[in-house]
């Protein structure tokens, strides 16, 4: 941990949810020791989570926020998902091996680390109440296509020459034969702390 006074920072990441025992020991100008402090904290898997109505909340404070954050380098960072996304997807429709080279390669906002998403993030990025786009309403992404569905990184049941796809006209998934043309819309997990 790193700080001073109130406020302090853990510089490690931590691999699940659940609680964190910390014990400290403050020391004096003169280095000597004061009284041991320990504590729990709480350990979240997502710091912001959809309510019920569809609100993004922030878990620590209760707190309403925008679920997206333009981050203006050619990124959103979705704060429901702790996902980066690029702005806008690739506007060129390629095979699914393309598709993944072109995630592979990117660097887009001094980031690297691009993939595809899978189905569930995919899922978890639309809203079926929407269409062209089925995307949640006031979201800040440009260069939609929804002619094409959208290739993941999930594979079909069908075998290894399928994978899921996502159609956002409607917000339906569907699956692909990996030779043929989809839509490509790189993700990356998100570090926060950013």
């Amino acid at each position: 941990m790193k700080g001073s006074g109130t406020q302090w920072e853990l510089k490690r990441p931590i691999e699940k949810a659940g609680t964190l025992e910390i014990s400290m020991v403050a020391l004096n100008a003169d280095g000597q020791q004061g009284v041991a402090y320990a504590s729990k904290l709480p350990v979240y898997q997502n710091r912001c989570v959809l309510n019920k109505s569809g609100a993004l909340v922030d878990v620590m404070t209760g707190n309403q926020v925008e679920r997206f954050r333009d981050n203006k380098d050619g990124t959103i960072t979705d704060l429901a998902t702790s996902l980066m996304w690029s702005k806008a997807p690739k506007q060129i429709a390629t095979n699914w091996d393309g598709a993944a080279d072109y995630c592979r390669q990117l660097s887009l906002g001094g980031h690297a680390g691009w993939r595809l998403p899978t189905i569930g993030e995919m899922k978890r990025l639309t809203d079926t109440s929407q269409q062209n786009p089925a995307l949640p309403a006031g979201h800040p992404f440009s260069g939609i296509l929804t002619h094409l569905g959208y290739w993941t990184k999930t594979r079909h049941r069908f075998g290894r020459n399928y994978v899921y796809q996502m159609s956002l006209w409607f917000g339906r998934e569907a699956h692909l034969k990996k030779t043929e043309n989809g839509n490509v819309w790189p993700v990356r997990y998100a570090e926060l702390a950013e």
